[in-house]
């Protein structure tokens, strides 16, 4: 099992690394039609991962998305257990989603290239690009593109460190507010160890609307309760 792990693990590594080079020098061209190429990028992003998932043996189900609401804005939040979990909702998700990542990411060789041409949005963690950020997710929303946050310790099943500045900021973009569980990853990827076959599910939770969004601590206890169970 060990051996078998080993050489999963091997291929994905080497597949990810030839997957992301080659996709970095296609998006290239991609920017001559900003919209239409980030489409077309993430499309092929997807499927390149979803051949990686069927060979390595994992599974993806989402359940849920009867809960995606039907019209207007809307912002994800999600624990993300590995890089797995990222991967897993490229993939899988069932709307095209813009993710909020750390800036460092954006300056990693080949890979800062694709996460850029996928549309990901940098956080610096710096006051001063605060309002950029702001105007970026803004900019996204008017596209109708949802955008995805990790805020941290949601593993811990609680709401992490999603304050009321962040549900303020949320509810001024006239968005809802989307949870969604993402289990298995630690189990089929566990941090410092080797790949294993396995399950990975994407669960998407009812949202909370924007004008729900005033009471900080009724959305707290929602957001509590759909993490309760999160931790693998």
């Amino acid at each position: 099992m060990i051996v078998l792990s080993f050489l999963f693990s091997l291929f994905f590594w080497i597949y990810l690394e030839i997957a992301i080079f080659l996709i970095a020098l296609i998006s290239y061209p991609a920017v001559l039609l900003p919209k239409q190429g980030r489409g077309f990028v993430y499309f092929l992003c997807g499927f390149i991962l979803k051949v990686l998932f069927f060979i390595c043996f994992v599974r993806v189900k989402v359940s849920g998305t009867q809960n995606l609401p039907k019209k207007g804005r809307f912002i994800f939040i999600s624990n993300k257990p590995n890089l797995l979990a990222t991967f897993s909702m490229i993939a899988y998700s069932p709307v095209r989603v813009r993710f909020a990542a750390e800036e460092p990411i954006f300056k990693v060789p080949f890979l800062g290239r694709v996460v850029k041409a996928i549309g990901c949005l940098p956080v610096t963690g710096r006051r001063k690009d605060a309002l950029t950020f702001a105007g970026s997710v803004f900019s996204a929303l008017r596209e109708n593109e949802p955008v995805l946050f990790y805020p941290p310790n949601l593993m811990r099943g609680t709401a992490g460190e999603f304050r009321e500045a962040e549900l303020r900021f949320i509810k001024i973009a006239g968005a809802a507010l989307v949870p969604i569980i993402i289990r298995g990853t630690e189990k089929v990827f566990p941090e410092g160890a080797l790949i294993s076959p396995g399950r990975v599910e994407i669960l998407i939770e009812p949202g909370i609307p924007a004008d729900d969004l005033d009471d900080l601590k009724a959305v707290m206890h929602k957001l509590q309760q759909s993490y309760k169970g999160a931790k693998e």
